[in-house]
Formats: structure tokens, C-alpha cells, sequence
């Protein structure tokens, strides 16, 4: 899915698709209103892993969906999210988890932080610090590059940097030790007098996976507010830090023993 590339023109209203050559499928283009009129809309209930339905709706046209289909070898339709707010507050999933954990998550009551089609978490955070982590053990470590799959053309030292987009994270953070994102328990982006940038970094099965030699790349956050920017250049303050337990390991939550999602 990386390889389709999107286009979102504000003045226009619209989204442009361009859907890349697969096999004996040309390439092609589609643009569909962003706001599309209630009579092209076919309504849908979908589920993201183990959610309760949620409404959405077919937003792709007939050239659309079939372009689509034959990149990916299935039956797709580009869906939009419906109306109806789909929460990512204290009662949601993996977030409802962490209530008894500890963790202090606050909301505004009226607006708590929502989510679309993402698992559970409107925003991940990533470092460029820990993306050169990775790319240094890709580079070097033996024993990922003696897996019976690894592409030594691919990851050389003269190949191409390992591209930090390959994780969609909403917001990259650089300036600190790597892997010391996996240690934050608040942050604050931008400094605003009302705190109106400040986000809670909400826990996630993220460090005893990557500690048990997998790599689970960035922390999940939810906003403590619904409002405020945030602005390239922001400077980030950690204002709640979870206790270190050594190299890139600290002692978070949902690594408790008694800790389940």
C-alpha cells in the first residue's frame, strides 16, 4: 500500500489516487470529491481487528475500486469513516486496559480524542534517533543478515537510508538518545500557555515485544486536549518519565506481570 501515492488538494476538494503498475495492470489515476454528495455514498459496517462495528461508507468509484483490486489481488473498496465518533478515550479497547494500570489519561469530557480506521490510537510517535538504531542493526547485526530472506543488495551501507515513513508516524521527534520515546509517560509539543499541545503518551505492548528481539517501532499518544496545533520545529518537553531499568529498557505499565490487554 505504500507504493499508492495520494494527493490532497484543499482548494480543489479533492483526493487524487494514482494506483502504480502491478503485472498486466496499467497504471492509473482517479480523483474523488473529499466531501463526496450523500447519493454516491454506500453505507457499511467494518470492523478494525476486534472492534464493535463501525459506520463508513464507499467512496471510490467503479474504476477506483477495481484499480485497486488488481494491485492488491483482492476485492477492496476505498472506504471514508462515518459520523458517528469511534473514541479513543479510557473506555476504548487497549486504552480501557490501562485504567487500572496507573496510567492517569485526561479528557476533556465533552471531546475526548477520537480515531478512524486506525487499531486504537489517533497518533504514533516515532525518533529519528531509534530509526538509525534500526538501520545500524540492519547494517551490521549478523545475526538479521543471516536470515535466509535478507536483502543484502537492498541493505548496504551504499543503499539507500531506511525511511522513517515506513512506520506512518503522525509526529518524528529528533534531539534525544535513541529509543528513549519507549520512557516517556507525558509530553508536552509546542509549550502553549493553556497546554493546549500537550499529549499523553498512552501505553502499548511496544517494549517487551522489541526486548524479546522484535522491533515494535514507536509509542502511541493520545491528546489530552481536543485543540491546539502543532507546528514543524516544535520543541517537545518530557514533563513525566517512566524509571529506567537499563540500556533502552524502562519500567512501564502494561510490562507488569499482572498487566493484560
Amino acid at each position: 500500500m505504500i507504493l499508492l501515492e495520494p494527493h490532497l488538494d484543499l482548494a480543489a476538494g479533492t483526493l487524487t489516487l494514482r494506483v502504480p503498475a502491478y503485472n498486466e495492470f496499467p497504471a492509473s489515476e482517479h480523483t474523488i470529491p473529499i466531501e463526496p454528495t450523500p447519493e454516491s455514498e454506500e453505507h457499511f459496517d467494518l470492523k478494525v481487528w476486534a472492534s464493535p462495528p463501525l459506520d463508513g461508507f464507499d467512496v471510490g468509484t467503479d474504476a477506483l475500486n477495481r484499480a485497486l483490486s488488481d494491485f492488491m489481488g483482492k476485492d477492496c473498496r476505498l472506504m471514508k469513516k462515518g459520523v458517528e465518533r469511534r473514541e479513543a478515550g479510557p473506555d476504548e479497547g487497549w486504552i480501557a486496559a490501562l485504567k487500572p494500570s496507573g496510567v492517569d489519561l485526561a479528557y476533556e469530557e465533552d471531546l475526548p480524542s477520537q480515531v478512524g480506521w486506525a487499531d486504537q490510537f489517533p497518533i504514533l510517535l516515532t525518533s529519528e534517533e531509534s530509526l538509525k538504531d534500526v538501520e545500524n542493526k540492519v547494517l551490521t547485526d549478523e545475526g538479521v543478515r543471516s536470515t535466509p530472506k535478507f536483502d543484502h543488495v537492498r541493505w548496504s551501507p551504499s543503499g539507500p537510508p531506511l525511511e522513517i515513513n515506513r512506520f506512518r508516524g503522525n509526529i518524528v521527534v529528533r534531539g534525544g538518545k535513541k529509543w528513549e520515546e519507549d520512557g516517556w509517560g507525558e509530553v508536552q509539543i509546542g509549550g502553549a500557555a493553556d497546554g493546549s499541545e500537550t499529549l499523553y503518551v498512552a501505553a502499548r505492548e511496544n517494549t517487551w515485544a522489541r526486548y524479546a528481539e522484535k522491533v515494535c517501532f514507536g509509542v502511541n499518544v493520545v491528546s489530552k486536549f481536543s485543540r491546539g496545533k502543532l507546528h514543524v520545529g516544535d520543541k517537545v518537553v518530557v514533563t513525566r518519565r517512566f524509571k529506567a531499568l537499563g540500556e533502552d529498557r524502562y519500567e512501564r505499565p502494561e510490562d507488569a506481570d499482572d498487566f493484560t490487554f
